[in-house]
């Protein structure tokens, strides 16, 4: 691009480094056997560019000029020298003589995503060329550290440095585009004398500047410390790994001092027999060691040939044998385990290698005293070396058995133990204080064949572990009331109850968010943790695992999801495309939440609460709507449509997103066409296909059909099929499901929990009965939604249809609260047709004292209510 000059600021001092005692310079360390330099310059490579500038420090410019020199792989190289490491609106400042296009890209050298990062700003950049800039943004978990940004209206307004209180949780990145002109005049008089500067990009903010951002949820690692080597190493490899190979001392025990204090103990021997004194022996013996370690003595024998050097100097030759027990001994009695060690090791599925500098006998000796031995496939000492490390002949048996990237070496000594194998394309790990061991407990997760669901009677979780049983995995779950509509036809057992005692031979628990939010100390969760039991929710197990290689369609929305999945689902069986499909509701046809298909079609529910839609990736997303709704999580319509954004986000790359005729929705995606936050997928309106002849009651449910038949034409599918399939179509529990009758009155269930659905749903009844009396029992759902809500539902209420309304008390589910109050307070404002009745079983009794008088009745919510017509069946 000729408008853009490319940038790489390499001019750091990697001062975090230090603790690796080695003279290459951070950017230039290898990773998986290529330097972190030049993946940044393969990703610029690859986006088209042909010419890129390395601003680079003046005392490190040789290591970085001498590898890449002028061009690299076709790429023509710049270098632009500094002389300090000030930060990048320094080094920016430093070199801005030299930017003479009207744009320029910046790259941290240092930066590494497992997303080009390079080409995808610029493919934004060039859908918006009047830009004033654009900032890669990621989300933080701790806003303080980082330097965040502030929005406005779709924009950036500003980048605040490390806030106290932050704007938001979205971090800038070390990758942007600026307008040239734009920065050189908002730094015009600023001085660069400290680190401490502000983001390049606030410069220019301060200015007015109109910069858009591209938020980025993929995986990112700032080498900037030496346990970042290891996270590098492990973001940039798709290569499982399947060995790891320790080194010893300092790695797994505590040798630091302890060799000293043994040849101390060793050499009271000879001092007793020679009667000189220890620490004068000791101090003769280090200068034997430094004159042995100068010959052509192996390395692996140096302490025997020094001890018996100073024993021939004192003509005591034969107290060799005991003086080296002695020191074995002294260093096996003082070993202690690093860290979690103990723990770790048995949890790693991986194989195990030892990779010392002992001879064979002390390396397993010292194995045995810290109880590791039997964690070993394989141990590698000097004895077979013939040599001390960093020799290579350490590691060539390792390679002759698995690929260079299939191994992670673990080591105290960078020089040691893992530049040479980072050098020929490993992972490493490097052990900067005991605490790095850690890392090490991302390699446990093996392969996962039993998993234990709580909350498994649920809607979700029920049809979860339906499909996770017939894809092969060994399911047991618990719940604390196991029997639900959900659960009749699930061949799994259902415990009753949480117990840490289900916990036996599960390799991943999966939860509900309800558990943890109402019982965050949950005594099974807490036991898993304890064991290192992966913990997810039964969400991030559908998208993670189940739908793993799937061609996965997703329905949001506030209302009408369960009826459209369930709509998509059956046009795709009737097309012959046999999909896995998980509804949160019971779908009449089937009576049953889920089925399971042979196919790579994954059909589900993706529901925005808690944010549980953003564990799946969909190939094709239907977002019916945007409303408003779980007051509790969500605290404004603002953050409903931040939420939704991140999901669009979410779509898989050549993905569709079907949208309805919500005009937030519509407002949304304008928006982030401004904001470009991720994902670009081709944008389908829900097509009118006219008056479609449905089964299911309610003109509303059009909507739901049209968007199946706009699936289905993405998919190919023959639209007459599908209309015949809609037209059968029996609906889905709890969705004005009729039940039945008793004594001449119908009965009508539905989970209608908002006041838009709310009245649309009894006016729905109502046109089809319009000449009989039409009662509804409608049980309010949570504190939080009819508080927050409250004027919408006694609007929709009082102008509904309904002829007669009997209001139970507030059914809590996750809440707490007065029941009664605040239905007393709804059924005072809807007004004389309406009556509060008290509990389900009250209104049941209630009902049955006044049956003849009822015609229809329409049971309402998301709670108990559904069990009103079984009660009076009773």
């Amino acid at each position: 691009m000729n408008n853009l000059t490319v940038l790489i600021l390499a001019a750091g001092e990697g001062t975090r480094m230090t603790s690796l005692k080695t003279d290459t310079f951070k950017v230039m360390l290898p990773i998986l056997g290529k330097p972190v330099l030049e993946y940044l310059l393969q990703n610029i490579a690859n986006s088209g560019i042909k010419k890129v500038t390395i601003v680079v420090l003046e005392k490190t410019a040789n290591q970085i000029t001498a590898y890449f020199k002028n061009k690299w792989q076709g790429l023509e190289i710049d270098y632009i020298q500094i002389k300090q490491a000030l930060g990048p609106s320094y080094a920016l400042n430093e070199v801005k003589s030299h930017i003479k296009t009207p744009y320029f890209l910046v790259q941290y050298a240092d930066s590494l995503a497992n997303e080009n990062l390079t080409k995808k700003l610029i493919e934004i950049f060039k859908k918006n060329p009047t830009t004033d800039g654009i900032l890669a943004v990621r989300e933080v978990d701790d806003p303080a550290r980082y330097g965040i940004v502030e929005y406005k209206k779709g924009r950036i307004a500003q980048v605040v440095e490390k806030p106290t209180n932050p704007p938001s949780n979205h971090a800038v990145m070390g990758t942007f585009i600026l307008k040239t002109e734009l920065f050189k005049k908002s730094i015009a008089g600023e001085k660069f004398i400290h680190k401490n500067q502000l983001f390049p990009a606030q410069y220019m903010l301060k200015k007015g500047a109109k910069i858009i951002g591209y938020f980025f949820d993929g995986k990112r690692v700032d080498v900037g410390k030496p346990e970042d080597l290891f996270n590098a190493s492990m973001l940039l490899s798709d290569t499982p790994t399947k060995c790891v190979a320790f080194d010893a001392d300092n790695t797994l025990y505590n040798t630091a001092q302890i060799s000293n204090i043994a040849d101390v103990e060793a050499l009271k021997i000879l001092s007793k027999e020679v009667k000189t004194d220890t620490e004068e022996l000791f101090r003769e013996w280090q200068a034997i060691v430094e004159i042995v370690k100068n010959s052509k003595t192996p390395q692996k024998r140096i302490r025997k040939y020094s001890y018996g050097m100073i024993l021939e100097k004192y003509k005591k030759p034969d107290l060799l044998k005991k003086m080296y027990e002695v020191f074995r001994k002294t260093v096996t009695q003082n070993l202690k385990p690093i860290g979690e060690i103990q723990k770790i090791l048995p949890r790693l599925p991986q194989k195990k290698i030892l990779v010392t500098e002992d001879e064979r006998e002390l390396a397993v000796a010292k194995l045995k005293a810290v109880k590791l031995l039997e964690f070993f496939d394989q141990i590698i000492s000097s004895t077979e070396t013939e040599t001390m490390k960093p020799a290579e002949i350490f590691y060539e048996q390792i390679f002759k058995k698995y690929k260079p990237q299939e191994v992670l070496f673990v080591g105290d000594d960078y020089k040691k133990d893992l530049e040479i194998p980072s050098k020929i394309g490993s992972k490493i790990l490097f052990l900067e204080n005991e605490n790095s061991l850690d890392k090490l407990k991302t390699l446990f997760q093996k392969e996962i064949k039993n998993v234990h669901i709580m909350g498994a009677a649920g809607a979700g979780a029920s049809a979860v572990a339906g499909i996770a049983q017939a894809y092969g995995y060994k399911v047991s779950a618990c719940d604390l009331k196991p029997d639900s509509t959900y659960t009749k036809n699930l061949n799994i057992k259902i415990m009753e109850g949480h117990a840490s005692s289900h916990l036996k031979n599960v390799d991943l628990l999966v939860t509900s968010p309800a558990i943890e939010k109402l019982d965050p100390k949950n005594s099974e969760i807490m036991k898993a943790k304890k064991k290192d039991i992966p913990v997810i929710s039964w969400q991030e197990f559908q998208g993670k695992y189940l739908q793993k290689d799937k061609f996965v369609i997703t329905v949001a929305g506030a209302y009408g999801k369960s009826t459209t999945t369930s709509m998509i689902a059956q046009v795709l069986i009737d097309a012959g495309l046999d999909p896995t499909c998980e509804i949160g509701a019971r779908v009449l046809k089937w009576q049953n939440n889920f089925r399971v298909g042979k196919s790579k079609y994954y059909v589900c529910e993706s529901d925005e609460y808690n944010n549980n839609f953003l564990n799946y990736h969909p190939n094709i997303a239907v977002i019916l709507n945007v409303e408003w709704d779980h007051p509790d999580f969500f605290k404004s319509q603002e953050s409903v449509l931040t939420s939704y954004a991140k999901f669009i986000d979410n779509i898989k790359s050549n993905g569709s997103l079907i949208i309805g005729f919500d005009p937030k929705l519509q407002q949304l995606l304008k928006s982030k066409i401004l904001t470009d936050t991720g994902s670009d997928p081709k944008i389908v309106q829900i097509n009118d296909f006219g008056k479609l002849n449905l089964s299911v009651i309610g003109d509303f449910r059009q909507e739901n059909a049209n968007a199946a038949l706009t699936v289905a034409q993405v998919l190919g599918i023959n639209i007459k099929l599908a209309k015949k399939t809609l037209s059968k179509f029996k609906g889905v529990a709890r969705r004005l499901e009729y039940k039945g009758e008793i004594n001449g009155v119908k009965f009508y269930d539905d989970y209608a929990v908002q006041p838009y659905t709310v009245l649309k749903t009894i006016n729905a009844l109502k046109e089809k009965f319009p000449k009989s009396k039409l009662t509804l029992v409608f049980e309010p759902h949570t504190f939080s939604r009819i508080e927050t809500f409250f004027k919408d539902f006694k609007k929709a209420l009082k102008n509904s249809g309904a002829d007669q309304i009997l209001i139970t008390e507030v059914y809590p589910a996750r809440e707490q609260g007065n029941r009664e109050t605040l239905s007393r307070k709804l059924v005072k404002k809807v007004g004389s047709k309406a009556k509060y009745t008290g509990s389900v079983q009250g209104t049941a009794r209630y009902v049955k004292s006044h049956l003849k008088s009822f015609e229809i009745i329409l049971s309402m919510g998301a709670g108990d209510s559904y069990k009103l017509f079984d009660l009076l069946k009773k």
